[in-house]
C-alpha cells in the first residue's frame, strides 16, 4: 500500500513542462558545428544555459547570413554567438558573450606575412565569409576600399 501511495504522490506532483527553442548558428569549429559532439563548445554552453529554465534547443544550422536572416524575419526563434553591433541589437535582444574569441589571419606557410595592423594588409587579396564580421578596423579599411576582399559564401 505505501508504494501505491507514493505513486499517487508523484503523479499528483505538477510535471515541469518542456518548451522547445528554435535557434540558428553556422559552422565555427570547435564553437559550433552540425556534426560536432554536442553541435560545438559554444552550442552546449546555450544549450546547458537554457535547460536550467526547462527549454530544449532545436538547432537550424545554416550559413551565416541566412542564419542571422531566419532569425531576424521570425523563422526561427533567435540565433546564437554573434558578436554586438548597433544594427544587430535593432532587431535583437543581445546576450553577454557565450564565450571570448579573437580575430586570426590564416595564410600559407610558404608564403610568411609581417603584419601588425589591418594597415599592413592593404597590399594582399583575402578572402573573407559573406556578412561574416572581423572587428572594426578590418570592416572599416574594407568599406574605405583599402582592402582587397573577395567576400565567399563557404
Amino acid at each position: 500500500m505505501p508504494a501505491f501511495l507514493l505513486l499517487l504522490l508523484f503523479l499528483a506532483l505538477p510535471a515541469q513542462a518542456i518548451e522547445d527553442i528554435r535557434l540558428t548558428n553556422g559552422e565555427w569549429s570547435p564553437y559550433l558545428g552540425q556534426n560536432l559532439p554536442h553541435h560545438g563548445v559554444a552550442s552546449r554552453i546555450v544549450e546547458e544555459a537554457f535547460a536550467l529554465e526547462a527549454i530544449r534547443v532545436r538547432w537550424q544550422f545554416y550559413p551565416w547570413a541566412r542564419a542571422l536572416q531566419h532569425a531576424e524575419s521570425g523563422k526561427s526563434d533567435g540565433s546564437a554567438i554573434w558578436l554586438r553591433s548597433t544594427e544587430r541589437e535593432q532587431a535583437f535582444y543581445v546576450s553577454e558573450p557565450v564565450v571570448d574569441s579573437g580575430y586570426y589571419l590564416f595564410h600559407r606557410k610558404d608564403h610568411p606575412i609581417d603584419w601588425r595592423e589591418v594597415g599592413d594588409l592593404e597590399s594582399l587579396r583575402l578572402g573573407a565569409a559573406i556578412d561574416y564580421d572581423y572587428g572594426p578596423a578590418f570592416q572599416q579599411a574594407e568599406q574605405q576600399g583599402r582592402l582587397q576582399v573577395q567576400r565567399l559564401s563557404n
